[in-house]
């Protein structure tokens, strides 16, 4: 079995990959535990203080980008662990059949932050959904990256934003 840490870091890893692929900047991230914050490790990629012009085709865009950054780190561990279905991450919670985990909850709050403002034909719940499976997608295709930056995670712990960058062009220009 895999430890933590190894989990943590596959799981920042692919929060990471995705933002590289959408070319979201990374500011940090860290493998380190905050037990007073209820994480095992934390990617945090800026988000607007506003909403993108109200043109539904840019709230689209912007909602999707951040959806798929929160929903690659859990395909990241359902990934490494060989999606085993009965796998759980160490903040997940279950709701019946359900497992509700942290990347949920930073989901569920970008869209309830937005959809107050959203034009009339977004449809979050559908944004949210594609998201899921994309994630997912992304994640495994670019699988070899997401082990290289996890390694690379393991060994630093708490990279800058500098290193994170660093770390991200040398994945996707010797690992592809």
């Amino acid at each position: 079995m895999s430890s933590k840490e190894e989990v943590t870091a596959h799981h920042e890893a692919g929060h990471m990959c995705a933002a590289w692929i959408l070319s979201l900047d990374v500011e940090s991230v860290t493998i380190v535990p905050n037990k007073a914050q209820h994480y095992q490790g934390q990617t945090y990629c800026p988000r607007r203080s506003r909403v993108p012009n109200e043109a539904s085709a840019d709230w689209n865009r912007y909602l999707y980008k951040h959806l798929l950054i929160s929903y690659s780190g859990p395909a990241a561990s359902v990934i490494y662990f060989n999606y085993e279905p009965n796998i759980e991450s160490p903040t997940s919670m279950r709701f019946g059949d359900f497992r509700y985990t942290a990347d949920d909850k930073a989901a569920d709050e970008l869209i309830q932050k937005m959809d107050p403002i959203p034009p009339q034909d977004t449809d979050s719940y559908n944004i949210s959904m594609k998201a899921v499976y994309e994630a997912e997608s992304l994640t495994e295709a670019h699988w070899q990256c997401v082990k290289y930056v996890a390694s690379v995670l393991l060994e630093r712990e708490t990279p800058d934003q500098a290193q994170c960058q660093e770390v991200l062009k040398e994945a996707y220009c010797f690992r592809r």
